[in-house]
């Protein structure tokens, strides 16, 4: 500097890094999970798809999956991109995914006509007689159970919230003391949920139920029934229509 003049010190600009550190350990961590899920992930490939699964890997399986009975039969597309169906993945801020744990269990048959995502901590079971059926692009986001005994339908882009039951059968069986052909009076019966179904959370799906295609069951709702007219909000305990004409988006 000249005579009389005082030196500054002045700091360059800083440029803010590409990647916070948040979305750093957000990487690692999803690439830890990527990791520890290759064993599941090799043995059900491995078993519904051969040795030809193996390199195809339609199916990425968490750790946290319980692989509760790998029987029956998968069926997907052949031209299903690698990693398409996911299951015990995604994240709800509700629940402790560190402890919540996926159960699959499949004595019939499941078809995945396209991707699809079964969240963490949902429980599929399929009987040995039954069938369902993720349409494209199906999603159940977590902590969900489906039992199926004879035919589920989960439609192409239908949104399953936490927390819900669908089931298509009573379980146990009912009878007509009367009738002496000992015929049970409760029938299993299949559900459909149509394409772009959103089920709030909460909601119990019981067998019999069609929902029509774009419509929205409310959190809490019991449904049962043929609601088939699509574009309905329904809602409560018994279900009813709330409004027609509705749309929605995420």
């Amino acid at each position: 500097e000249g005579p009389g003049q005082t030196a500054t010190l002045s700091a360059s600009p800083t440029r803010p890094c590409p990647y916070g550190m948040h979305t750093i350990i957000s990487q690692l961590g999803r690439t830890w999970l990527s990791l520890r899920a290759i064993p599941k992930t090799l043995i059900f490939n491995g078993r519904y798809f051969g040795f030809a699964g193996l390199f195809h890997l339609p199916v990425l399986v968490s750790h946290r999956v319980v692989l509760e009975r790998l029987a029956g039969q998968i069926v997907v597309k052949p031209s299903l991109p690698r990693f398409s169906i996911r299951i015990g993945f995604g994240s709800v801020g509700l629940f402790d995914r560190t402890r919540s744990h996926t159960v699959f269990e499949n004595e019939g048959t499941i078809d995945f006509q396209g991707a699809a995502s079964i969240g963490h901590g949902s429980k599929l079971s399929v009987g040995p007689n039954g069938t369902l059926i993720f349409g494209d692009r199906a999603h159940i986001i977590a902590e969900s159970s489906v039992r199926c005994a004879k035919q589920i339908t989960l439609g192409a882009r239908c949104l399953i919230s936490w927390q819900n039951l669908i089931m298509d059968q009573d379980f146990h069986k009912i009878f007509d003391m009367n009738d002496p052909t000992g015929t049970p009076t409760n029938p299993d019966k299949e559900i459909v949920i149509g394409p772009d179904v959103w089920i709030g959370c909460r909601c119990t799906i019981l067998k019999g139920a069609v929902i029509g295609p774009g419509a929205v069951v409310a959190s809490g709702s019991l449904v049962t029934g043929v609601w088939n007219d699509g574009h309905q909000l329904l809602g409560g305990n018994p279900c009813r229509v709330l409004r027609n004409t509705i749309s929605w988006r995420v």
